[in-house]
């Protein structure tokens, strides 16, 4: 008899629509706070995870015979507009910067090319190569050549985040350079405001 007692009661105070612990205000107010959070600049450069053989599938080059090469890099950046540079150096015999046996850059400049956008200001993506090559750009020993910076957009992709081929070339008027392995490196620097 307790329990329906009890069960009765809890049914009406239910139904009467009374709630246990609701509290009256007799006044408020509030406040709205402004936030804001700033995002900084951010940008990567990736590229080829293995040596990039400029020959392709091909057997090599001739003496004397012009070696083209197109690196493909990935640039990703928080930004419309994204400033570049090229350093490049000549190709080695053995991989060694004090060999006599090299074979010099010979391209007037690195021929930028962007899967989805363009270099401002209506350039043709070329970077002529400079005069002289800032100090600590090429490493110590090394021979080659830095350009200048350009600046490309993402075109209509509001962020820039595409391929990034480096176009370039070497070539050596020596026609008795000794055959075997000739290597380098090119390295694309890419820079947001």
């Amino acid at each position: 008899m307790k329990k329906s007692v009890l069960v009765v009661l809890m049914v009406l105070v239910l139904g009467s629509g009374v709630a246990f612990g609701q509290v009256t205000y007799r006044a408020s107010a509030n406040a709205t706070a402004t936030v804001y959070a700033n995002i900084v600049p951010n940008i990567s450069v990736s590229g080829p995870t293995v040596a990039v053989n400029l020959a392709g599938t091909g057997n090599g080059f001739a003496a004397g015979q012009e070696i083209p090469g197109n690196i493909q890099f990935t640039v990703h950046a928080n930004s419309q507009e994204v400033d570049m540079q090229v350093v490049a150096t000549d190709l080695y015999k053995g991989d060694d910067p004090t060999s006599t046996f090299r074979i010099p850059i010979s391209s007037t400049g690195a021929q930028i090319t962007c899967a989805a956008g363009s270099q401002l200001h209506g350039g043709s993506g070329l970077l002529p190569w400079q005069t002289t090559p800032p100090p600590g750009m090429i490493p110590a020993s090394w021979t080659g050549a830095v350009s200048q910076i350009g600046t490309f957009t993402a075109g209509t992709n509001g962020t820039f985040s595409q391929a990034v081929t480096v176009g370039l070339s070497w070539k050596t008027s020596d026609f008795e350079l000794p055959q075997g392995e000739y290597s380098g490196f090119v390295k694309l620097i890419a820079m947001v405001q």
